[in-house]
């Protein structure tokens, strides 16, 4: 008894020592940009925040026309993410003294990271139960919960305050309990409502239904009648939790009346609107990507590559052994369906791929328990030099602020800056008394001779153009099929051909620095989102005599 109860002790201890670490990840320099908000999406729902006001009560809360946390309400037009994540934000912020635009950040992106963290804790539960079979089951769920705890791509966006930490976390909940709903009826219904939150923090929430009714029905398939009973529990349970938690993308506040509001379904098609074609210009960064785009940047930047090959060793070797089958099979579908879907839409972005995390880490997790003590601590320590590495971007100062302090202290007052529109003006502030005078140039526009004869009389006035990430180069650069001139304007200008000379590069990118050691890896052949956020590439050119708006258009072809 005292054996049973001292390892359950220490199992507890192990399992809190491995949740705070991540936590420590996820928090750490939670402060990265300064304030600034040069994540975009992060940047709009603070500013969404800041304009919302508590109801007074129940009624007006649930009062879609009249309520102040409707965002629809108080001067936002267009808004397809989740509301709860925001709601409760706002509500923490005002309780505990952040609810101004220039503090939000500070308790919305730790909900961020808490969140995240309890990711660990659900695939710690999920692992013991779907491994119960095996003898190193224990051992497989705390491996599982360690490896989650060192992936990059969640540690990344758990530094932000958008939806997806929040959402990916109630998934991992919601399918937890649904393993667990033979033990009783009331895992079904914790289930149910993770899922209702996670369906009120972003609609793609959806995805992930089939994996969570397809575990619920391998757990509960012998017994039809209860089966139907589940489902019907399920749907009715997450439908109230999502009328409570979300009220606002519905018609009416009755809750017999489940028809969507028509500005949320104008705005959904408004969203699927941005995924053709380039009618939104930061679409063109996914022109020309193929099916295994988004495989690519799971594999090597997501999870740095060695977690992501033990998994597929650990669900290999589950197949072998035919480990909870039923599960391996459904997992497998759902993976390749979700997968192909996403992978054949225009935008590829790697945060829509974030619920595929959790299974990479509980299959290196049983990777990893299959080996003995030696290799498996080698193999783990290699694998976490990626993360060790991306950990540097948060242990220097941000390549934006980075470039706004030189510019501040090497450009003359009263100098022309152009700036590319779609990104992050630079410099981020101005020093008192440099009146710097900031001209901006959509290159997103149509690649047509007029535009680029504009361009090219807007340039004669620049003193210095800045370039503050990647996102125009690498994705026009990239696209000579819808840009032809701009691609090769952005050929041009780092070949130092147009008049520009490049007088100043700054990059923060992940690396190892032991004394005099340091191995950085350049990661601007990753996916636009990964770097333009928190370390993007950063390129300052000034003008030099040699420039003339005449030889400006004829390097480019234009007549």
């Amino acid at each position: 008894m005292k054996r049973a109860r001292y390892s359950s002790l220490k199992t507890f201890a192990i399992l809190i020592v491995i949740f705070l670490i991540a936590l420590l990840l996820r928090l750490y320099n939670i402060n990265w940009d300064n304030g600034f908000y040069l994540n975009p999406d992060e940047r709009f729902l603070a500013m969404v925040a800041s304009g919302l006001r508590l109801p007074q009560s129940l009624g007006e809360y649930f009062n879609q026309s009249t309520s102040q946390l409707n965002p629809y309400n108080t001067g936002n037009s267009f808004f397809v993410y989740g509301h709860f994540p925001l709601t409760l934000a706002k509500v923490l912020a005002v309780l505990f003294g952040f609810d101004e635009y220039g503090r939000f950040f500070r308790l919305a992106r730790p909900l961020s990271a808490v969140a995240d963290a309890s990711v660990i804790l659900a695939l710690y539960f999920f692992a013991r139960r779907l491994f119960r079979q095996i003898k190193q089951a224990k051992t497989v769920a705390m491996l599982s919960a360690l490896v989650y705890a060192m992936l990059v791509f969640p540690i990344q966006q758990a530094h932000f305050f958008t939806t997806d930490s929040l959402v990916n976390a109630f998934f991992v909940w919601s399918l937890c309990f649904a393993l667990y709903s033979p033990q009783g009826t009331r895992y079904l219904v914790f289930s149910a409502v993770f899922y209702g939150l996670g369906q009120a923090s972003k609609i793609s929430m959806v995805y992930s239904l089939p994996l969570i009714l397809g575990v619920i029905t391998l757990n509960n398939y012998r017994r039809l009648s209860q089966l139907l009973g589940y489902f019907v529990c399920f749907g009715i349970i997450s439908y109230l939790t999502l009328r409570v938690s979300d009220p606002y993308i519905f018609k009416s506040a009755n809750f017999l009346d489940p028809r969507l509001a028509k500005l949320f379904l104008d705005n959904l098609a408004q969203l699927r609107s941005y995924s053709v074609g380039t009618a939104f210009p930061p679409s063109v960064q996914w022109q020309n990507t193929g099916f295994f785009f988004a495989l690519k940047n799971l594999f090597f930047f997501g999870t740095g590559g060695l977690f992501y090959i033990l998994a597929v060793f650990g669900y290999l070797y589950s197949l072998k052994k035919r480990l909870s089958l039923g599960f391996l099979l459904l997992l497998g579908v759902w993976v390749v369906g979700f997968y192909s879907y996403l992978s054949l839409q225009l935008a590829k972005t790697m945060r829509y791929y974030i619920f595929l995390y959790p299974f990479v880490a509980l299959y290196a997790g049983l990777a990893l328990s299959l080996l003995k003590k030696f290799p498996r601590v080698s193999l783990f320590l290699l694998a976490i030099v990626w993360t060790a590495g991306f950990m540097r971007v948060y242990n220097l100062p941000h390549s934006r602020i980075q470039a706004t302090d030189w510019i501040n202290q090497t450009v003359a007052p009263q100098s022309t800056i152009v700036w590319e529109y779609w990104d992050d003006p630079l410099p981020l502030y101005q020093q008192l008394g440099r009146n710097l005078h900031l001209l901006t140039i959509n290159f997103y526009e149509p690649d047509t001779e007029k535009k680029w004869r504009l361009i090219a009389k807007k340039l004669q006035f620049a003193d210095y153009l800045v370039l503050s990430s990647n996102r125009q180069s690498g994705s026009i650069g990239k696209a000579p099929d819808l840009y032809p001139l701009g691609a090769k304007y952005y050929q041009l200008l780092q070949q130092e051909k147009l008049g520009f000379k490049e007088v100043a590069t700054f990059a923060v990118y992940p690396g190892i620095e032991l004394g005099k050691l340091r191995v950085e890896f350049a990661d601007q052949w990753a996916e636009e989102a990964f770097t333009v956020y928190d370390h993007p590439l950063v390129r300052i050119y000034r003008r030099t005599p040699r420039y003339s708006r005449q030889r400006f258009l004829k390097s480019l072809g234009v007549n």
